[in-house]
């Protein structure tokens, strides 16, 4: 049946002559549905899968558990006591082996833990760039980031980058802080220079006035004839009088003028 299968052309007359027994095709087909429906006797098809079945091959896998690891020095254990009593004093101690693995098994797990941990200038540096080179809106960017920073995966290059950011608010922190003092300082050094130039400011115009008060004799007597010289109707008469008055300006010679009156009016109503 397998060697003519379906659609060979007149399959069983074709089978008859190739078992040669002299059957007909009646008898064939009933052979065959006798056949076919025959249940398997499950036993054997088993017990014939079994035997058919190849061994699989242990691979080791670096992912291996420290229950796995435990398991396999227990079973371990059982083996050398099944074997016999003279192999008892080499496995009496297999708790001491496995202790012994789980101590390098956790001295593994920390030292890799801290080699994942340690960035080298050349990665900080990749990481950075492949920052730049894919924004926030690229899909799968972590991927592409992770795949540009050699040694490091997708988790390790996002608790760098949240390193790195928390690490840069801090020192922005820290610098609006130091100019903030810097600006109070100069703003206090600012103050203080304002505060002396304006008493030197106000020293100077009290000296200044005090000048400007103080006339000479001869400078009243210029000023009187002056004033002589030049009558209330004479064009620009104070820049002329000024001009006749040395080291007076016209505000101060009007000054003069107003205490002088002043003085002759005090005289006049003393009298």
């Amino acid at each position: 049946m397998q060697k003519y299968p379906k659609g060979t052309s007149r399959r069983w007359e074709v089978i008859s002559e190739y078992i040669g027994t002299g059957r007909s095709v009646e008898e064939i087909l009933k052979a065959t549905k006798t056949v076919l429906l025959q249940k398997p006797d499950t036993a054997k098809a088993f017990d014939s899968f079994l035997e058919k079945r190849k061994p699989a091959q242990a691979i080791a896998s670096p992912l291996t558990t420290r229950e796995d690891m435990q398991s396999l020095s227990n079973s371990n254990v059982v083996e050398g006591q099944s074997s016999g009593p003279d192999n008892l004093p080499e496995s009496s101690n297999p708790s001491g082996n496995s202790l012994n693995s789980d101590d390098g098994t956790a001295g593994n797990g920390i030292a890799s833990s801290s080699d994942q941990d340690s960035w080298s200038a050349a990665q900080e540096r990749a990481l950075v760039q492949a920052l730049k080179t894919f924004p926030k809106e690229t899909t799968q960017r972590w991927e592409r980031v992770a795949a540009a920073v050699p040694g490091k995966t997708v988790g390790q290059c996002k608790k760098k980058f949240a390193l790195m950011k928390e690490s840069f608010r801090n020192s922005t922190v820290a610098e609006k802080n130091t100019t903030n003092a810097n600006d109070l300082q100069d703003s206090s050094s600012h103050n203080e220079t304002c505060k002396n130039s304006a008493d030197g400011e106000a020293e100077s115009d009290i000296s200044s006035s005090t000048d400007e008060d103080k006339w000479s004799e001869v400078q009243e007597k210029a000023l009187i004839q002056a004033l002589k010289t030049f009558p209330k109707d004479t064009n620009q008469r104070w820049e002329r009088v000024a001009a006749a008055v040395p080291g007076k300006t016209v505000i101060q010679c009007k000054k003069k003028f107003t205490s002088l009156k002043e003085n002759f009016r005090n005289k006049k109503n003393a009298v």
